[in-house]
């Protein structure tokens, strides 16, 4: 009996550490934006628009620097890595922008400033 009732606090034991490792695997706290894009001395502009589940997502388009700045301008959007936020892709977005890209970079759900958890 005590053997049964020892497997089954140490199950329960696993079993919890498990559950709050598996957790915050899947649930990373979530990153602060450190700045944004004048840090770097780049315009830009916020921006914020709807999933189809209808959370907003917060955004920066940010505009190349007057002398690579034209008419008509390429676009790249930059896409930041699971439990992180904009501001940890803001160097590699910087340096499109200097290139002369119009860069969009976005918070995905749950992520910097956008909805979600």
């Amino acid at each position: 009996m005590w053997t049964g009732i020892g497997l089954l606090v140490v199950f329960a034991i696993v079993g919890g550490m498990w559950f709050y490792v598996f957790d915050h695997y899947i649930h990373p706290e979530r990153m602060i934006l450190e700045g944004d894009p004048s840090d770097y001395g780049l315009e830009f502009e916020n921006h914020t628009f709807k999933t189809f589940d209808d959370l907003k997502l917060n955004a920066w388009l940010i505009l190349p620097p007057e002398p690579v700045r034209q008419e008509k301008m390429p676009l790249v959007v930059v896409v930041h890595g699971y439990g992180t936020n904009r501001w940890d892709v803001m160097e590699r977005s910087a340096n499109f922008a200097r290139k002369g890209y119009l860069v969009f970079v976005y918070d995905q759900r749950a992520s910097g400033n956008s909805e979600g958890d």
